[in-house]
């Protein structure tokens, strides 16, 4: 699963990612993380880690109504089920 992480995001953006199934995750202090662009990384979202080799990076999870929609592909495939 492929997922956006930044700094911030404007609301409509980060919306819109949530309601497509992408997980858009805001890290303030990403410079910190040291992942390069393309690293492959593993993700626990509702956890709330990123782990890197051996480095792991924390983040605010998300809610379980955010990761429902994530996990059902987004608003429109769970409204279709």
């Amino acid at each position: 699963m492929a997922a956006i992480f930044a700094k911030s995001f404007a609301r409509i953006f980060y919306r819109n990612c949530i309601n497509l199934g992408v997980p858009a995750i805001m890290v303030p202090d990403l410079d910190s993380f040291g992942i390069v662009e393309g690293a492959e990384i593993e993700v626990d979202l509702g956890a709330g880690r990123v782990q890197a080799g051996d480095k792991t990076y924390k983040f605010v999870p998300l809610s379980d109504d955010i990761l429902a929609l994530i996990e059902n592909g987004g608003v429109f495939s769970l409204y279709r089920k």
